[in-house]
């Protein structure tokens, strides 16, 4: 018995000592843990190490044990934190705000129910939580009142999201766009140029300027226009993003204008033919008159007579030009379709030999770059702009030794190649300066139509180039086309 008694009393002690040892490793592995650990009874703190300690702002994990976790709570504001679960906020002792997250389990201390937990500052990682949530929402309510359509599609056509404008403008509800496809929305007429787009999308390209034709729920079209690009994560496409906007009613007004373009381009045609014919009568009678009349004039009124027919003869020339400015001024409308390497020299040089008569005449210097280079553009527009550039500085020069100079300009950092033409005359009066480009403004000189710069300026335009006058110590003109220089 005695023995017995013996061997239960070392198994005892030997129990003893062995969940001794384990409380010291335990204690040793609490201690090195990068997470709070600690034991309530009751909600009052009866053992935490030094992790814990700290999260609550103390130095040692005696200042925590004894004291309530309620002490650390402060209301609404630092109870549970938004909706997540596990998540508390406090205020530690020295009174910052934190927010932890709390692994519980029931844990049995010296013959107590207790609690085991197991926490970690989560502060910043929830406020990034928030601070993503907050993005997500701000652009969310961005996109749903934006005036654009946007869309954003899953790779097997399905949508992921649409924006408020998309509903409305297809006439779909948001439970509606759950069973629609992409493809149920493009017209049939749209369907293959989509196809390409979306397959571009996927592969990673950005697609910009892409029109298509979608077709509402009633089956109304509506054009639209935007950029598409996709979503891809470690090379596998998620999502397609694609911003629209509505230009069905813009399509239409540009039909609507090219329609009318059309028409005044008819009326114009139609107007110089009568016109023209209605003058080349005024001439034949004119010159009939001159004729049955050459010999049978009383004395006297000859000079009369002749000054009457010379007038009939100006006004009539006047309306020939007129009528061919117009004419001119009407096919500016439209890029010309003869485009070809035109040599700026050659044009320059043809001009001063047409109006060679006159120079010598006046006795006009001119001075002309060795080098113009070349254009790629339409030879009678490059012609038209410089014979009515040149011909102007020819003829409003009223300097006692005029000059006239042509020039390419030093190249500029955007590329473009600026060209000059310039005189030494009494230059532009600030007055016509701001008009000297307007359709039929004459200016001080009742002569003109009123045309050719305006059709210059037109030209200018037409190649998406520039046009600017000035006076330094004569008319300056300097313009450059968008076309390259060759």
């Amino acid at each position: 018995m005695r023995n017995c008694d013996t061997i239960l009393v070392f198994a005892a002690q030997r129990r003893i000592k062995v969940l001794r040892q384990a409380k010291r490793v335990l204690k040793r592995i609490f201690e090195a843990s990068p997470l709070g650990i600690a034991i309530t009874v009751d909600g009052k703190f009866v053992y935490c190490n030094h992790k814990q300690s700290d999260l609550f702002g103390l130095e040692s994990p005696m200042e925590l044990c004894g004291r309530r976790i309620e002490e650390f709570l402060d209301g609404e504001e630092f109870s549970a934190v938004s909706e997540l679960e596990n998540f508390i906020k406090i205020i530690r002792a020295d009174g910052k705000p934190v927010t932890l997250e709390i692994y519980a389990t029931e844990f049995p201390f010296e013959r107590e129910a207790g609690i085991l937990s197991f926490c970690a500052n989560v502060s910043e990682r929830v406020a990034a939580q928030q601070a993503l949530a907050e993005s997500e929402a701000w652009h969310r309510d961005l996109a749903e009142n934006a005036s654009d359509i946007i869309q954003s599609v899953r790779p097997d056509g399905s949508f992921m999201y649409v924006n408020r404008p998309w509903r409305e403008t297809l006439g779909y509800s948001k439970r509606e766009v759950k069973n629609v496809t992409l493809w149920d929305v493009i017209h049939s007429d749209s369907q293959a140029h989509c196809m390409e787009v979306f397959k571009k999308a996927i592969s990673g390209e950005e697609v910009k300027s892409a029109e298509a034709v979608l077709v509402t729920k009633q089956g109304k079209k509506i054009l639209v226009e935007g950029n598409v690009t996709c979503n891809i994560k470690d090379g596998i496409p998620i999502s397609t993003r694609g911003v629209f906007r509505d230009i069905t009613d813009r399509r239409a007004a540009e039909e609507e204008q090219r329609k009318k373009n059309v028409e005044l381009e008819y009326f114009a045609n139609a107007v110089s033919h009568d016109l023209k014919s209605s003058i080349a009568a005024i001439l034949l009678a004119n010159e009939t008159v001159r004729t049955l009349f050459s010999g049978e004039i009383p004395e006297g009124k000859r000079a009369l007579f002749d000054e009457i027919l010379e007038m009939i003869d100006q006004s009539a020339g006047r309306c020939g030009r007129l009528i061919d400015d117009v004419y001119a001024i009407s096919e500016l409308g439209r890029t010309p379709v003869a485009v070809e390497e035109v040599d700026v020299g050659e044009i320059v040089s043809d001009i001063l030999s047409e109006n060679k008569s006159e120079i010598n005449a006046r006795g006009i210097s001119v001075e002309v770059s060795p080098v113009l280079g070349a254009v790629e553009a339409n030879r009678t527009y490059i012609y038209q702009i410089f014979g009515n550039l040149i011909g102007n500085a020819i003829k409003h020069n009223e300097s006692a030794a005029p000059h006239v100079e042509i020039s390419r300009l030093p190249d500029q950092p955007d590329g473009r190649v600026w060209f000059l033409v310039r005189d030494n005359g009494a230059g532009i009066s600030q007055g016509e300066i701001d008009n000297i480009f307007v359709p039929f403004y004459k200016g001080e000189d009742a002569g003109k139509t009123g045309i050719g710069l305006a059709i210059v300026e037109k030209i200018v335009r037409l190649y998406n180039g520039e046009i600017r006058a000035y006076n330094n110590g004569g008319a300056c003109f300097e313009f450059t086309l968008s076309s390259d220089s060759v």
